[in-house]
């Protein structure tokens, strides 16, 4: 189990990173800002990202013989999770002015 964590953290920063790029690279790369629309965007995908990924784990805790071990990669997984969005907003403010100056030129 031990083996898997960096992996499982990896997996959620690179599915995080992915969304709020493909986000970015919309607000930068379209004629009329909205970041509005954007930040919404975002929040859609965190929300659709947080639902299929605690569907997955449940569904394969309901069918796994070692339910303990399900529960703890499912909290694992739930953690990773929360641990991005919590990054990703701590770092958001500054995220916004680089995407502000990008539009700029």
């Amino acid at each position: 189990m031990k083996t898997n964590i960096p992996l499982i953290f990896a997996l959620h920063l690179f599915i995080v990173a992915s969304y709020i790029g493909i986000t970015s690279w919309l607000f930068v790369s379209y004629p009329v800002p909205d970041p509005l629309a954007t930040g919404l965007q975002q929040w859609v995908c965190i929300l659709a990202h947080i639902s299929v990924t605690v569907l997955i784990c449940l569904i394969k805790r309901r069918n796994a013989i070692d339910r303990k071990k399900s529960t703890t990669t499912l909290w694992l997984h739930v953690g990773a999770m929360v641990s991005w969005i919590v990054v990703y907003l701590l770092l958001s403010d500054q995220l916004a002015d680089y995407l502000w100056a990008l539009r700029s030129k």
